[in-house]
């Protein structure tokens, strides 16, 4: 069977522990073999330290950017550990902190504070993590000495609020925040601070001049809008409040994060309940909009659906022309697993909205989970016939309900058409080939895989896809396991990669190659009954039939196409499992 894939921040910056013998040697010689030839750290030039600690440092950034903090962090440790300096040591122990490494982090940045004891920021960073721990003393005496080393740095001042907050000692936590302002008065992040502590306090006047200041100076970051626009609300202006809302969505108009996101801003400011109460006195002057949209995402992030839908219904209905508020009338039937009520929110949003594909693909997923495959069919269908931005995504996903709708000719034939339409989709050409193959169509299939590679040389899935195949079809074995080689290059640790190499050595007969790679492939997807399949054709061929069949039971409980549960069901029928 051919298996593919369908298609805290600035004060936690880092360091860490003093890697074990020959450890440092191994990850940095692994990560930067061309910078580092056959010589060993320990004998490079300092220029070659320099240059490779900044290689990784860089390296980590990318890394981190995309969120891969566990690769990330191995890289800070590489960088750091080739050119020491507090900015990388900090930005070490923040990645450890967010991957939940605490102790580790705390211990190192303890470290990293006695060896640069003048380092404002190294300071903020213990504090931090001390104030993760609610060691609220020694967190505050790190934080003073940060501002006693960096008077123009915010962030001893956030810390040591966060400190008083903690301890209910609000008048300390306000002359700290009016301290930040006053040395940082360009900073928005001091400005949005003290308004959300006059939100708490009910300070409506102070907390709209202070929100309105941190809006002035970053007009586009989401928490410095939703704050202006709260303080606009309890102020009785909430006229003025709907452009700030319009504003949100704008920024991020289709996704629950917005929700997350506005809710998360709620937290900073108290708890949710008392976030509730405020809104609910800004709802007795002026029940606006924007204040019932933000109950209901409150109520949302406190579980409480069913109160957070009939808003967003009582939202629709007062606006039935407004995408948005139907879009999120569809998002609160769909959580209260009401399928008919969300289908009428998400279709009854037109062509013309930008919300419009978004609306679509959440309805082709509720007509999915309601079984309902032709209904889904027929959305995908309206949205190809439409003239809607993104429309090609949506052959693969007609072509996967074709799929289980066991209609493979049809799922051929539409991406066959999404192919003359979209001619450089490869997502579209690759989904082609691999429904090709399980229409026993193989030179068509074999034609597909070569046009992907031929256009992206580093296509990992087709790179595996035709391997695997070749080794089937059991011809040009050298050229596909150069194939199934590059594609675990390009996607070191993919079981199903490593399954196909150990096929192929099992083909070539190199049975104890192929036992090693094909139990590394069952490491790593346990669930996979033809990689147990293959297991069980190791072990029946090295004669031993009692693993052999151990291994075909256990495939037919995991995961298989029919043709594959048929097959394994005909060798053990057909074979002889009792010892010679």
């Amino acid at each position: 069977m051919i298996r593919f894939a369908l298609i805290f921040a600035v004060l936690l910056p880092a360091c860490q522990t003093s890697p074990k013998e020959g450890e440092d040697q191994s990850i940095q010689f692994e990560f930067n073999k061309n910078f580092s030839g056959n010589l060993p750290p320990s004998l490079w030039s300092p220029s070659r330290r320099r240059m490779n600690a900044h290689y990784y440092y860089i390296a980590g950034e990318y890394l981190y950017l995309e969120n891969k903090m566990k690769e990330a962090e191995k890289l800070f440790s590489a960088s750091y550990n080739l050119e020491p300096n507090p900015f990388v040591g900090r930005k070490m122990v923040g990645v450890m902190a967010i991957n939940g490494e605490v102790s580790d982090a705390l211990m190192n940045a303890k470290k990293l504070s006695l060896l640069y004891p003048k380092d404002a920021n190294i300071r903020s960073l213990l504090g931090s993590l001390l104030l993760q721990r609610q060691d609220l003393d020694r967190a505050e005496k790190e934080f003073q000495k940060a501002t006693q080393l960096a008077s123009e740095e915010p962030h001893g001042y956030i810390g040591l609020i966060g400190v008083y907050r903690l301890r209910n000692e609000k008048a300390k936590a306000l002359t700290i925040a009016r301290q930040l302002v006053e040395k940082n008065p360009s900073l928005a992040e001091g400005w949005a601070t003290l308004a959300k502590m006059h939100l708490v306090d009910r300070d409506r006047q102070k907390a709209l001049e202070t929100s309105k200041r941190a809006y002035e100076l970053r007009s586009q970051d989401p928490e410095k809008i939703l704050i202006y626009a709260l303080a606009l609300e309890i102020n009785g202006q909430s006229q003025k409040a709907v452009g700030l809302y319009e504003q949100l969505f704008r920024l991020n108009p289709t996704s629950e994060e917005l929700i997350q996101r506005m809710v998360g801003l709620y937290r900073q400011i108290g708890d949710l309940n008392d976030a509730l109460s405020l809104l609910e006195d800004a709802e007795k002057k002026n029940p606006s909009d924007g204040v019932l949209l933000q109950k209901a995402f409150i109520y949302w992030e406190l579980k409480k659906f069913h109160k957070s839908s009939q808003i967003l219904d009582s939202l629709a209905k007062r606006h039935p022309g407004r995408d948005r508020f139907l879009y999120l009338a569809g998002l609160g039937r769909e959580r209260i697993k009401d399928v008919k009520g969300a289908l009428y929110y998400f279709l009854n949003i037109d062509e013309e909205s930008s919300l419009f594909v978004h609306a679509r693909f959440r309805a082709i997923n509720l007509y999915r989970y309601d079984k309902n495959l032709d209904a889904a069919y027929g959305v995908v269908r309206e949205v190809l016939d439409s003239e809607a931005p993104r429309r090609d995504e949506f052959y693969s996903i007609g072509g996967q309900i074709l799929k289980e709708k066991n209609d493979i000719p049809k799922a051929i034939s539409l991406l066959e058409e999404g192919v003359d339409q979209f001619p450089e989709r490869l997502g579209i050409l690759f989904l082609l080939g691999a429904y090709y193959e399980q229409n026993n169509q193989m030179d068509e299939c074999v034609e597909v895989m070569k046009r992907v590679i031929e256009k992206d040389p580093k296509h990992h899935a087709a790179l595996n896809f035709l391997g695997y195949l070749y080794v089937e079809m059991d011809e040009n074995l050298d050229e596909a396991e150069e194939m199934i080689r590059q594609a675990i290059e390009l996607k070191p640790g993919d079981g199903f990669y490593l399954d196909s190499l150990g096929w192929l050595y099992f083909r070539k007969g190199d049975l104890q190659k192929a036992e090693k790679w094909l139990l590394a492939a069952y490491q790593l997807v346990p669930d996979e009954g033809v990689v147990m399949e293959h297991l069980g054709d190791l072990y029946f061929e090295l004669e031993r039939p009692k693993d052999a069949l151990e291994w075909y039971q256990k495939a037919l409980k995991g995961r298989l196409e029919p043709r594959d549960k048929e097959r394994i069901e005909e060798k053990i029928k057909e074979r002889t499992f009792e010892e010679s």
